[in-house]
């Protein structure tokens, strides 16, 4: 379930928007089918996800003279998580629970602050530049294997922060062509369930370990772009990207057999490539078109040396969508086609396999 309430107001040139969010995942679930169970029934194992997440955001936009528009705002969230395991006498009856086998949970709070100048330098040229402070926080981790040695474990809090600059130059060349050149820092701190939860895929049979020593990742970005109005209502979009992260969150194996990964922090990683955006309109129908080339590699690992040199798991290289809408009167037929290349599932990039159970085909 999701909540959202929002409240806008303006006084001559100055604007305020305040939103706020409630999100509410009540009953996220899966269940597993254990040893011995069949088509007719059995043991297994039933796991059910409860998270919630507060949410503000407030921002303020004025001008500052005739050149200047200032925006500025607020943005805090908080958000808390809980995943409990337990037996089940009948696989199929998510309600023959009995015995609680495996917890987890943790809350975190990110806080920030944010400031961007809009600087229009000519007609033609406009200046960005902002930046962002966030404060994250982790608390309440706890984890327990029930009737395991070690179990329960309870983790520390952990606090820290950053500062995200950014820059952009936006060039009207002409009516029908627009050039764009953005650089900028960001910062994504690790999810709940990647520091404190560790869980079994019923489909691959690989544990997935957490790990409550992650550090946030970092990334500096840059991107040039165009844009250009063609012929007959035809808009084209073309984007270089080009992003070096830090510290970058991912799973390295742990093993093989048995098949065990683990959310690590890899030094150095880049992910750069292109963007292609097309759309039009003939009569009734508006149609898009998109391509991303994505050239994603782990550069520096020394946790993890094999994977140095390896493609990033789960980030196909070749992506492509084709699309169209129809409309008359209220009568909307639309529809999309999308196609994403194979991608690997470990970081040393050793599950090259295609056409097999537990392989990431393309599709």
């Amino acid at each position: 379930d999701q909540y959202t309430a929002s409240y806008t107001r303006r006084w001559d040139d100055l604007s305020s928007r305040l939103t706020l969010g409630y999100v509410d995942q009540y009953d996220g679930w899966f269940i597993t089918p254990g040893t011995g169970a069949t088509v007719a029934g059995g043991p297994g194992t039933g796991s059910k996800t409860v998270t919630t997440h507060h949410i503000l955001d407030w921002q303020i936009e004025a001008p500052l003279g005739t050149r200047h528009i200032v925006t500025t705002g607020l943005f805090l969230r908080r958000g808390e998580a809980h995943n409990a395991e337990r037996s089940l006498a009948d696989w199929r009856d998510r309600d023959s629970a009995t015995a609680l086998t495996y917890e987890a949970q943790g809350r975190e709070s990110i806080h920030a602050v944010f400031v961007q100048d809009r600087y229009d330098l000519t007609d033609t040229l406009t200046a960005y530049l902002g930046g962002r402070q966030d404060w994250w926080e982790t608390s309440h981790g706890r984890a327990d294997s029930v009737g395991a040695a070690g179990y329960p474990i309870r983790y520390p809090s952990r606090r820290d922060d950053h500062f995200s600059p950014k820059a952009a130059l936006s060039y009207q060349h002409s009516p029908a062509a627009r050039y764009r050149l953005a650089a900028g820092r960001s910062f994504r701190a690790p999810a709940v369930f990647e520091l404190y939860r560790t869980w079994l895929s019923p489909l691959s049979g690989t544990t997935f370990q957490s790990n409550p020593a992650l550090a946030p990742e970092t990334a500096d970005s840059w991107e040039i772009g165009v844009d250009r109005r063609l012929p007959r209502d035809t808009r084209l979009a073309v984007t270089y990207f080009n992003n070096r992260m830090q510290d970058f969150i991912y799973r390295t194996v742990v093993s093989s057999t048995p098949p065990v990964q683990r959310f690590e922090n890899a030094a150095e990683a880049h992910s750069r490539g292109v963007e292609l955006s097309l759309n039009g309109r003939i009569g009734r129908l508006d149609w898009q078109a998109g391509y991303t080339y994505t050239d994603a590699l782990i550069d520096r690992n020394p946790r993890v040396p094999s994977s140095e040199g390896k493609r990033i798991t789960q980030i196909p290289r070749n992506v492509a969508s084709l699309g169209a809408d129809w409309r008359r009167d209220r009568l909307r037929l639309g529809g999309t086609l999308r196609h994403a290349d194979a991608r690997y599932n470990r970081d040393d990039n050793a599950d090259d396999v295609h056409g097999v159970p537990g392989a990431y085909d393309a599709y």
